[in-house]
């Protein structure tokens, strides 16, 4: 007996030395989280700051702030926020308002994040400079009109840019919207007559100066850019200067430019008097636009249309493109394909076709979309509507939502912006739309003007998470605008169904996406060992104890 006990107390510790390394491992490691500080806008006496989170494994209850101050010691800091980080490999933002600041005063700060380990990481200090007092429009801190003036159009101001990149930079203004809801946006270009534009971004109807930037990229490297902030509101518009800078020499990556590949791909939603074209573009490292060219002709050599150029931009990936046909004929083949430009060529895809429905057609096979959603506004103005080019589907695959829009007045709806609402379950991956805004989630898009009658429309492509576990993906769309200086919004839910008999593969991804994290590995394997030990060590030890001939 003292022989078996012996023997099985050498079993366990063998055991037991198996597990140290796993036991010995270090949780403060178990996750790798970092933190970038960002630019912030600035007031006369509060500031908006800005810390990027940047994450390699799923963090739930990640604890971050800024620590700030007027010396570099940073001896203030904000409140904590909890933020959930779901997926790997996410950089989610976090803002937080800073108010009673003193004006004319430089100020230090840097974003801070915990994770769940405990470990702390610190960003970047940067600093700022709150304005002076004398730069505010308004007597006593009231942000009222000045009645003696007639100037209600907004004052634009434009700035030197900052964080210059080889491809990338920050464009700088200051704007004022004089009390009335004022929209902001840049212009820029490789020349001074500029070209290019960004997403427009609404300040609200303050009456004092405000710090702005807009962040721009696809920029080619060592080339100079020409840009100038614009402001609108219902009274006016105001330019600013322009101003110029150079991008950097990129001396490390030897950039291979060459005409741009155009790619068609199937057109989805074809309905009687309507489809999306879709295609993809591959610009090659040298600014490109694309547009569709579509005929009845499948030799396209008699009556060939084609949609706007649309600027792509100059990375050397693959960027998705789709545009929206209406009023085609019921029952027409049309034939299509894709067409991308550069300065070294130009490319056309292959040459696809398509049929338009008859109203008698059966609809119910799997491969046609969910019911279209639809939604007019009370007013009648503005219809919008949305579907998706697959009924159901499954996490890890890509999916595509199209918003379509139509003015139905005889008059122009100005500045609109769309904006959808992801679920946390998807992840952005591009679109059909050359700029696009994305933050926590939100997709924002400058449509521009409407012009009377006329309807458009935007496509993204999503991915399905792998750890989706959801029966149904909910969205939210909507689009503001100006009607004769009235501001107008419509809003639109629509969904999208998980297949259920698919799911069990996604819980099986996401067991996996589970042991990636060491610590739940260890736990997992100390159940292990302790059933082994229960079940056979224990189990032998007490079958010899009771057995009168050991």
């Amino acid at each position: 007996m003292i022989k078996i006990f012996i023997k099985n107390k050498l079993i366990a510790g063998l055991f037991i030395i198996i597990l140290l390394p796993v036991i010995s491992f270090n949780t403060a490691n178990a996750t790798i989280t970092s933190v970038t500080t960002e630019t912030v806008s600035i007031s006369h006496d509060n500031v908006y700051l800005r810390g990027i989170v940047n994450s390699e494994t799923h963090n739930a209850n990640t604890n971050v702030w800024f620590e700030y101050g007027t010396e570099e010691s940073l001896s203030n800091y904000t409140a904590t926020q909890s933020i959930n980080i779901l997926l790997t490999f996410l950089q989610q933002p976090f803002d937080k308002n800073l108010t009673g600041l003193s004006p004319n005063t430089t100020y230090y700060y840097r974003a801070v994040v915990q994770n769940t380990f405990n470990r702390i990481e610190r960003g970047n200090i940067l600093e700022f400079t709150t304005l002076d007092i004398q730069d505010l429009e308004y007597d006593n801190y009231y942000p009222y009109y000045d009645n003696t003036s007639n100037d209600y159009s907004p004052t634009a101001i434009t700035s030197s840019a900052s964080s210059i990149n080889n491809n990338s930079a920050t464009l700088n203004a200051t704007v004022n919207p004089n009390n009335s809801y004022t929209d902001y946006w840049f212009e820029y270009g490789t020349t001074e007559s500029l070209g290019f534009t960004t997403i427009n971004k609404n300040l609200g109807e303050f009456n004092y100066k405000l710090t702005t930037n807009t962040y721009i990229d696809s920029l080619a490297s060592n080339t100079r850019y020409y840009y100038r902030v614009v402001a609108k509101n219902i009274y006016g518009s105001s330019y600013g200067n322009i101003f110029n800078f150079k991008t950097i020499q990129n001396e490390n990556i030897s950039v291979d430019k060459k005409q741009p590949t155009a790619i068609t791909t199937t057109a989805l939603f074809v309905n009687q008097c309507s489809a999306l074209l879709n295609g993809n573009i591959i610009p090659n490292n040298d600014l490109t636009t694309a547009w569709f060219e579509w005929s009845e002709d499948p030799n396209f050599i008699n009556n060939v249309r084609k949609n706007a150029d649309h600027t792509i931009g100059s990375q050397s990936g693959e960027v998705y493109f789709a545009y929206s046909l209406a009023n085609l004929t019921i029952d027409k083949t049309y034939y299509f394909r894709t067409v991308a430009k550069n300065s070294y060529g130009i490319s056309y895809g292959d040459i696809h076709n398509f049929t338009t429905r008859i109203p008698s057609q059966n609809t119910s096979d799997t491969e046609t979309p969910p019911v279209f959603v639809q939604s007019v506004s009370a007013d009648g103005i503005l219809t919008i509507g949305a579907e998706f080019n697959k009924s159901k589907s499954r996490p890890g695959k890509e999916v595509i939502y199209t918003v379509n829009y139509k003015n139905n007045i005889d008059s122009v709806l100005e500045n609109a912006v769309l904006k959808i609402n992801l679920p946390n379950e998807v992840e952005y991956k591009n679109s059909s739309f050359a700029n696009v805004d994305l933050e926590n989630n939100i997709a924002s898009f400058d449509i521009g003007n409407i012009v009377a009658n006329d309807s458009g429309s935007v496509s993204i492509k999503f991915q399905i998470t792998e750890l989706a576990n959801v029966e149904v993906l909910k969205f939210n769309s909507s689009i503001t605008y100006l009607n004769n200086g009235n501001r107008g919004n419509e809003n639109l839910a629509s969904e999208l169904e998980l297949n259920s008999s698919l799911l069990t593969a996604s819980a099986f991804n996401m067991l996996g996406n589970i042991f990636d994290n060491p610590f739940i590995s260890l736990l997992f394997g100390i159940s292990i060992g302790l059933g082994i030990y229960h079940f056979v060590i224990k189990k032998n030890q007490i079958v010899y104890e009771d057995d009168p001939l050991k």
